[in-house]
């Protein structure tokens, strides 16, 4: 059964907190953050619940069972702090990675004990506030190191957004909302990622009893602002008592058109950190919510624990769940206006300036005018001749020569290490650090290469194809008389100030009616075959230090695949450059000849291309790896692409689309709009009505 189904039939319990949980553990400061982190982190990041899902997970789990045996329906992940990347910088990406995905992993393999065929259990993956609010500058400054711009925050939240993805989250939760702008960014990120249209629901915090958000934004108003958005469910976080909570319920479950959640409050801490509202009491607060029909869901504020959780399921078996109204709010744009009264909507020029944070709305050209002003290079430096065609797979390719291809820099990221390989081995305040962990990844990468602990494997082919407007053809043979698959791309449309051309990837293949011949290449490959089970060996040995370690040097040697075999393919199989001499470094910073766009990427935006590329190559037959039902792959250590050979082919950004070339891409991509439109939605520039 569906979350979509079950929220029709009854209430939905959703758990407590972890954070109140923790001190009942007396855990003390090296058990957050573990004795092999490096210095800096385990000081700053000390007390980071968060950080428990990789030094303490039998805890975390321990946790989530709690709730679960007292009735939770839905758990929510150990991450609701885990974007520390905004306080300690953008070098920190890696561990964000690393700890939002294995929160979710450890709900979701505890939320699946606990399930039953009548019962089953949901996981959400928490994206938590951002520290500081982000209006009017659209500028953040969180720390003196650092400034954090509204692009910045999106890419964050993108971040934990995939993290928890991968770890397998049934539904997104944006959790303790206090400003609009950063709301907006997360919900951009989670349409970044989002392609399978899991759940998402948001809860706000109100500062007063009028509901007002800590940005002075009404209740009313702020549900205008995201009616266009694809939302499940909407709440109050963490407010008030019964008697000022009802009110602001009341309106919510009166106006809103998604479904309404409630964290009902189990009162302030006392004087010895207890809770000061007992089970009774929280019983006759849900009891009065249940019985006017106020809620979908409900669960437990800040300082709740699994006793209040037991309490508000067992009163919710009672009762109804409340039915949406018939004429929810509507979208649009209204400033501070409040939706109970009435009136033409406000729509100055001004206002909208206001609702996008003083940036001004991107133009577009249309279509037609973006495909009159394609970006056209020299035709006469068309490759006409490829050395190779079709597929041809590596099924254990050596891993001794994979690491002479590896980039260090992303390893040192990824240990909160900013600065670049070798010259970080000289920092004069991270280099003994970074010497350490740089012998220690060698001397894994030694045994991991000598006793074949994991496989390399890979395929790619090369195709004849030319391009047919923004089409890409793909044809079964160099006598192209037949079309084996059509790759249709997107064209820029955002107007542009300076160079008045709109790209397209098909810009870069030779046009069918030219009468040249031209090709296209693709890839998947992987060096974490395997790698699952050593990752979860040092984790069940409470080895979390080196469990990070084996996969972030898994990522690096698939990495090195994607270089490595690019090169061979440009001097070898395709044979273009054969004469290219290139150093390392110049290999890193792609000083050569042609590019390997992926899909999911600025320049090729669209995730589902990941499984035309699979088609073509028989990627999971052949190699194993393995693409989800959101076009994720699994393992995560692995890379797909294309191979685009011309001397003037360069990575650009598609950015925002309009409604003419959507209607067009669902036509040939066979799609119906809406199913574009859910596809597509992070690219839309303009308001879709596509709700869950």
């Amino acid at each position: 059964m569906s979350l979509n189904q079950i929220i029709k039939d009854r209430i939905l319990i959703l758990d407590g907190p972890i954070s109140p949980m923790i001190p009942e553990y007396s855990l003390k400061e090296a058990d957050f953050v573990g004795k092999n982190i490096n210095g800096r982190l385990h000081k700053e990041l000390s007390g980071n619940t968060s950080f428990l899902s990789l030094t303490q997970p039998a805890l975390i789990k321990r946790i989530h069972g709690k709730y679960l045996e007292a009735g939770a329906d839905i758990i929510k992940t150990n991450s609701l702090n885990a974007n520390f990347i905004i306080k300690y910088g953008r070098d920190m990406d890696e561990l964000i990675h690393t700890i939002n995905r294995q929160s979710a992993l450890i709900a979701r393999e505890i939320a699946d004990k606990y399930s039953t065929q009548n019962k089953p259990r949901f996981v959400a993956g928490v994206l938590g506030p951002a520290g500081k609010t982000l209006n009017g500058s659209r500028t953040l400054k969180y720390t003196d190191r650092q400034d954090f711009d509204y692009d910045t925050l999106v890419e964050v939240y993108t971040l934990q957004a995939r993290s928890l993805l991968e770890g397998g989250v049934d539904m997104f939760l944006i959790e303790t909302i206090i400003d609009s702008q950063s709301l907006k960014a997360a919900l951009a990120a989670i349409e970044k990622v989002n392609l399978h249209h899991l759940p998402v629901t948001i809860a706000v915090t109100p500062t007063d009893q009028n509901g007002r958000t800590l940005t002075g934004k009404k209740l009313e108003t702020f549900l205008n602002s995201i009616a266009h958005h694809r939302i499940f469910s909407v709440g109050i976080n963490c407010p008030f008592g019964i008697k000022s909570l009802l009110p602001i319920i009341r309106r919510l479950s009166a106006r809103s058109p998604f479904y309404v959640v409630t964290h009902l409050s189990t009162g302030l801490p006392n004087e010895n950190t207890a809770n000061n509202l007992s089970t009774h009491r929280i019983n006759g607060d849900a009891e009065r919510l249940f019985k006017e029909g106020l809620v979908n869901i409900a669960g437990g504020c800040y300082n709740s624990h699994p006793g209040h959780i037991e309490t508000i399921a067992d009163t919710a078996q009672k009762y109804k769940p409340r039915k949406k109204p018939v004429n929810p709010v509507r979208s649009e744009i209204r400033g501070l206006k409040n939706l109970n009264e009435t009136g033409q909507s406000l729509r100055t020029n001004k206002q909208v300036k206001e609702a996008q944070g003083t940036k001004s709305l991107p133009t577009h050209v249309s279509l037609e005018e973006a495909r009159q002003k394609v970006f056209v290079p020299n035709r006469s430096a068309d490759k006409q001749h490829s050395e190779m065609l079709g597929v041809k797979v590596f099924d254990d390719y050596s891993l001794h020569i994979l690491r002479d291809y590896i980039d260090w820099t992303p390893f040192f990221h990824g240990w909160g290490m900013k600065g670049k390989y070798p010259e970080i081995l000289e920092d004069e305040k991270k280099g003994k650090e970074a010497n350490r962990i740089f012998r220690e990844a060698n001397q894994l990468l030694e045994k991991i290469i000598e006793n074949k602990l994991i496989a390399a494997k890979g395929v790619f082919g090369l195709f004849p194809a030319n391009a047919k407007g923004d089409d890409i053809l793909v044809f079964e043979d160099d006598n192209r008389q037949k079309v084996r698959k059509v790759l249709p791309m997107l064209r820029q449309q955002k107007t542009k100030r300076v160079r008045d051309e709109y790209f397209s990837l098909s810009d870069f293949l030779a046009p069918y009616n030219s009468g040249l011949h031209d090709y296209i290449g693709a890839f998947a490959v992987s060096a974490g075959i395997d790698s699952d089970y050593y990752v979860n060996e040092f984790k069940q040995q409470g080895d979390h230090y080196n469990s990070i370690m084996f996969r972030l040097v898994c990522d690096r040697l698939t990495e090195a695949f994607a270089e490595h075999l690019h090169e061979r393919v440009r001097k070898e199989f395709w044979g273009y450059q054969k004469d290219e001499k290139l150093s390392k470094s110049h290999l890193i910073k792609e000083k050569f000849q042609g590019i390997r766009p992926a899909p999911g990427y600025p320049a090729c935006p669209d995730h589902t291309l990941k499984g035309d590329i699979f088609e073509l190559l028989e990627a999971t037959r052949h190699t194993g790896i393995k693409l989800t039902s959101s076009y994720a792959m699994h393992p995560a250590s692995s890379v797909s692409g294309f191979y685009v050979a011309h001397p003037e082919a360069r990575y650009f950004r598609v950015g925002s689309i309009q409604k003419d070339q959507v209607k067009d891409y669902a036509l040939r991509r066979g799609w119906k709009l809406g199913e574009a439109e859910q596809w597509l939605a992070p690219l839309i520039g303009y308001k879709t009505g596509v709700k869950v």
